[in-house]
């Protein structure tokens, strides 16, 4: 896995917090919903207040939608098993500091990523 500096750390850490509470939001807030439209609705109520949430490619016929979400590029669909709106777990991550995307990385990488550099240190 690629080395990151302490800034890209720092990004990269604030994605994972962001995205865990993106998604306890939805959970608590929609649950398992099989309804995207409702699920997107309820996302367009959340951008006017954060103007750091903005959507991309919008398809709710083919069940998905993506957004930017504070550093991020995320994607609600029900392509699952469940076929249930959920979080998908590729995350583009962006650098707005430095204009670029910083990686693409899977939740799953990402949390190992966050806890190795809180417990290994830098």
């Amino acid at each position: 896995m690629r080395k990151y500096t302490d800034y890209e750390m720092e990004i990269l850490t604030r994605c994972y917090v962001d995205y865990k509470q993106l998604e306890r939001l939805l959970k608590n807030d929609i649950g398992d919903s099989y309804d995207i439209e409702k699920v997107y609705l309820y996302m367009k109520e959340l951008a006017k207040n954060n103007n750091r949430l903005g959507f991309t490619n919008v398809d709710l016929d083919e069940g998905y939608f993506d957004f930017n979400y504070n550093d991020m590029l995320l994607t609600i669909s029900k392509y699952n098993t469940r076929k249930i709106c959920l979080l998908c777990d590729l995350i583009c991550v962006y650098d707005d500091k430095n204009c670029c995307d910083l990686c693409e990385i899977d939740f799953n990488d990402l949390e190992k990523l966050i806890f190795n550099y809180v417990e290994f240190g830098k």
